[in-house]
């Protein structure tokens, strides 16, 4: 492992990285500040009447369809914080097309260096990001809860979150560095992933309020990223993390495999 590629990508990210946390962490206390500031008969009415399409974009969950916990579950899942979470993870992802597009991979393979240790050093960075944004952000909302004195979940229970939704994110990059590896433009890649995981957030949400559908959510890696589960600990919480960090793997190995084999 080279400190200094390293370094180098870790800047290379950083400014990217820190307006993605600022941004979702904002938009996550803003939620929060509407939460405490809406009539709770109101916000319950409302939850009531949507409760199925509640709980499909929260991810379901065994608790009820009122309170704080839930209200978190659509913080976290909310289509906004999806789309940054996963353009990020993805736009990290896609590289390896950019870097093959734009001639910086065979300027650095004739120096000879690898492209595993190309890769793996850009993972790592990419790694490092996706951690301190997930983390900020789920340890950020629990800090913003206890000032609004909404009774949040204890402390841990956030640190659970936090962790599956950096699986979540981890999925996302190995997935991007699959469909990166596969083509040699960057554009297109980052087209691609976009699209894919747009296809597997509907099948997911679809999934929820539609019996017929529902099945087929478990290629979804959406379905498996449910913060009320972490939140209440529930009974999938920790095969969601298996699933999730499984992805993660075997999509990075085969993007190295591929980027390997493959004519440059």
């Amino acid at each position: 492992m080279s400190l200094r590629l390293l370094g180098f990508n870790l800047r290379r990210r950083g400014p990217g990285a820190a307006w993605a946390a600022l941004g979702i962490l904002g938009f996550g206390a803003l939620m929060l500040a509407a939460f405490d500031a809406l009539d709770p008969r109101g916000l319950d009415a409302i939850m009531r009447e949507g409760e199925g399409l509640l709980r499909a974009i929260a991810g379901g969950g065994d608790v009820g369809p009122t309170g704080i916990t839930p209200f978190l579950g659509l913080v976290w899942r909310h289509p906004l914080i999806l789309v940054v979470l996963v353009m990020i993870a993805a736009t990290m992802g896609t590289f390896v097309a950019r870097e093959v597009g734009d001639g910086t991979a065979d300027l650095l393979f004739s120096r000879p260096v690898g492209r595993t240790y190309l890769v793996l050093h850009y993972f790592a960075a990419s790694s490092a990001w996706l951690f301190a944004i997930t983390m900020l952000f789920s340890l950020g909302l629990r800090v913003v809860a206890v000032q609004l004195d909404l009774g949040p979940p204890p402390w841990p229970e956030f640190i659970i979150a936090g962790l599956l939704t950096f699986a979540f994110a981890m999925s996302i990059l190995g997935a991007s560095h699959l469909i990166g590896s596969l083509t040699g433009d960057g554009r297109q890649a980052l087209g691609l992933a976009g699209g894919l995981f747009a296809a597997m957030y509907a099948l997911d949400v679809i999934g929820g309020i539609w019996e017929a559908v529902e099945p087929y959510r478990a290629v979804s890696l959406f379905r498996y990223f449910a913060p009320v589960e972490a939140l209440t600990r529930g009974d999938e919480v920790w095969s969601n993390f298996v699933v999730l960090l499984g992805a993660a793997t075997a999509a990075l190995s085969l993007s190295l495999l591929a980027l390997e084999r493959r004519d440059l």
